[in-house]
């Protein structure tokens, strides 16, 4: 089995956001690593994530070479960045109100992504997105806060889950599903990983049920 890096993780949370929250691997678990961990490792998730081109990626990294603190701090708000919106899903999931703070957080990032909109032509009309940037580092961030904000406004808020399995995953989604009872991040990993675990829980029962008494009880001399 190949080791999940930025490269390769599983993109399941049905929104980009959520994908991008996603990059801490079991979240509920104190020392749980992140799958970003430098500025590096951002631009080759989010070229895996498609927010990025490749072309893109080469040019940030060497932007990146030449203003390397620019780079550090753009990887520190990231991950400030991501960190908020997790604890806001989250809230909502819990229904609880959000931190004020987490909030500031979003806001501030999204009026500096929403600062470099521009209006773009398309064969059927036009659209709010963002011009071609060379040099712009924090690029990446600009349609990861959008689309949460998007998000937190939708009627799909309401929708989003917290990976039910019992080993500490954490992981965040919107349920899809036709009667919205999805209760793992995928079934492939969480759910066969529960049903595991049920299925030898059951057998251990069942064997306990199924053994004569004699085999827990020493003879005793004389009887």
């Amino acid at each position: 089995m190949s080791e999940t890096t930025a490269a390769n993780i599983k993109l399941i949370g049905e929104r980009l956001c959520l994908d991008f929250v996603n990059t801490v691997d079991a979240r509920l678990r104190q020392d749980a690593p992140s799958y970003i961990n430098s500025y590096a490792d951002l631009l080759t998730w989010g070229e895996h994530a498609e927010v990025i081109s490749s072309d893109t990626v080469t040019s940030l990294l060497q932007e990146a070479t030449q203003h390397p603190n620019v780079a550090a701090a753009t990887f520190a708000q990231a991950v400030a960045l991501r960190e908020a919106m997790y604890r806001v899903f989250y809230a909502v999931v819990e229904g609880i109100a959000p931190q004020t703070a987490d909030l500031d957080i979003i806001n501030l990032a999204l009026g500096a992504a929403m600062a470099q909109t521009r209006l773009i032509p398309t064969a059927d009309g036009f659209i709010w997105d963002w011009p071609e940037h060379d040099r712009a580092l924090d690029q990446m961030l600009w349609p990861l806060v959008r689309d949460a904000a998007e998000l937190i406004t939708s009627g799909d808020l309401a929708l989003v889950r917290e990976c039910q399995s019992d080993s500490g995953c954490g992981w965040l989604f919107v349920d899809t599903s036709k009667n919205h009872r999805r209760r793992w991040c995928s079934m492939e990993e969480c759910g066969n990983k529960a049903k595991v675990r049920r299925f030898r829980t059951r057998r251990k029962d069942a064997t306990l049920t199924n053994t004569p008494l004699d085999r827990y009880f020493a003879p005793t001399a004389g009887l």
